[in-house]
């Protein structure tokens, strides 16, 4: 019982050292919200008539204390195209966080496995044809086309992907195969477009926010707004869909369900900013990989970094097209694509270093009664840097565990089992499973002498 009691002792400094990462957490994503604060002032400062920060701050906040110059500028034409960056960027961050989460494949994202090739060939079938997959109002044929095919592109690789004997590989290389069959049949009709049309779809597939309107705007916010409580309400459903398939669904996960619903958002995540703005690649695959890097994988902290960092990621892009050369914008697809492969290669290298990558914390996990059984944190919460300072000290406290509630030689099925649960319960009490864990694994965190309740939620 000194063993025990010693565990007892320790479970505060366990809680108060969980609390102290989710506070860091939580400073980062505040930091995260200045940086992006800071990167849409400067894109409206910037530009080929350049002002000062703080004529931009007064324009924002006091219209009326600067001239109809600035105010136009800064409003009329600076203001879409700054929010545009910013909604896109997380619209198609968040898409590509989840694609790679519901699919265990650090590179899936709208741009790799097709989605966003998809709608850019639906969205240049309603521009060159004014064909309707849908019949909708002439306004929204390219939304609405786009999204169509991003959903059936979505459809084919979530079912393909569920087939017997379908490894990740496959699907990465399915997705590589739709890009290519969908940039071949938007280059058809290319070839049968007339001269307006052709350079309207050319301009289009570079990728371009120079067009962005408030009521595009307005369009993609809602799309964003809706999917994030989805999200949200299955956050620790995908934070366990990461442990694999089988423990998810052990723990009383309806992954199939989880992750058809999921693909179902991620498409219309996906289409609707490429119906508007074009195409623009390696924001859904940076975007995620950066918010893995210094949040990991919990859903709490993963997907509000995902929408920062992508938002941020697309808001200093577009800066960066207005700088180039002076008085000239550049289309952004063509910026995101010279500064993202250079940066997701350095991500490449650092994650083969084993710096808070997504492989690499795969491979390190463990299942969740192995989790439990060496004392680590709920399997949520598990994913991320800092992994490992305390498991000397945490490895003496389960050892103590262990030894109190070691099974007899010969013990029959039904002593291993309460066995196990005198363990879990015993790591309950010292801290090393929250609360939503101990209620998933019926474990009444409310009354610690009772034990837990024999048995998990099944599927």
């Amino acid at each position: 019982m000194a063993e025990i009691a010693a565990i007892s002792i320790e479970a505060e400094a366990g809680r108060e050292r969980y609390r102290a990462l989710a506070r860091r957490k939580l400073l980062i994503l505040a930091a995260m919200t200045a940086a992006l604060c800071l990167s849409f002032a400067v894109d409206l400062a910037w530009g080929p008539a350049r002002y000062s920060l703080s004529e931009v701050v007064a324009a924002l906040l006091d219209p009326s204390s600067v001239s109809d110059q600035v105010r136009a500028v800064v409003w009329g034409i600076r203001m879409p195209v700054a929010v545009m960056a910013i909604v896109v960027g997380a619209s198609l961050s968040v898409a590509g966080a989840q694609m790679q989460t519901i699919l265990a494949n650090p590179l899936a994202s709208p741009f790799t496995l097709g989605i966003s090739a998809a709608a850019s060939f639906g969205a240049a079938l309603a521009i060159v044809t004014s064909v309707p997959l849908l019949p909708v109002a002439a306004g929204l044929l390219v939304p609405v086309n786009a999204f169509i095919m991003a959903l059936i592109a979505t459809l084919f690789i979530h079912f393909v992907s569920q087939a017997r004997g379908v490894s990740v590989q496959t699907v990465v290389l399915l997705g590589i195969a739709l890009v290519f069959t969908f940039n071949a049949a938007l280059a058809f009709l290319q070839y049968l477009a007339s001269e307006q049309a052709l350079s309207a779809v050319v301009f289009w597939t570079m990728g371009s926010l120079t067009k962005a309107t408030w009521p595009k705007i307005w369009v993609t916010l809602a799309v964003l707004l809706i999917a994030l409580p989805l999200f949200a309400r299955n956050a620790w459903a995908l934070t366990a869909i990461r442990l694999g398939e089988d423990k998810a669904a052990s723990f009383g996960v309806n992954v199939r369900r989880i992750r058809l619903e999921t693909m179902l958002i991620v498409s219309l995540l996906a289409a609707v900013p490429v119906s508007f703005v074009g195409t623009i690649g390696f924001v859904g695959l940076v975007g995620p990989h950066i918010a893995r890097m210094i949040l990991g994988e919990d859903q709490r902290f993963f997907l509000p970094g995902s929408i920062l960092s992508g938002a941020l990621l697309l808001s200093l892009t577009s800066i960066v097209s207005k700088s180039i050369i002076p008085g000239v914008v550049f289309p952004i697809g063509i910026i995101t694509a010279l500064v993202g492969v250079p940066f997701f290669s350095r991500s490449s290298s650092r994650t083969g270093a084993g710096r808070g990558s997504t492989t690499v914390a795969v491979g390190r996990r463990l299942s969740r009664p192995q989790a439990l059984r060496r004392g680590r944190d709920d399997a949520s919460d598990d994913i991320g840097r800092g992994r490992g300072r305390d498991r000397p000290e945490r490895r003496r406290q389960v050892d103590a565990v262990q030894t109190h509630h070691r099974p007899a030689q010969g013990a029959g099925p039904c002593r291993r089992r309460r066995v196990e649960d005198e363990k879990r319960h015993q790591l309950h009490a010292a801290g090393y499973l929250g609360k939503r864990g101990a209620n998933r694994l019926r474990i009444h965190p409310s009354r610690p002498q009772a034990g837990p309740v024999l048995g998990r939620q099944r599927q």
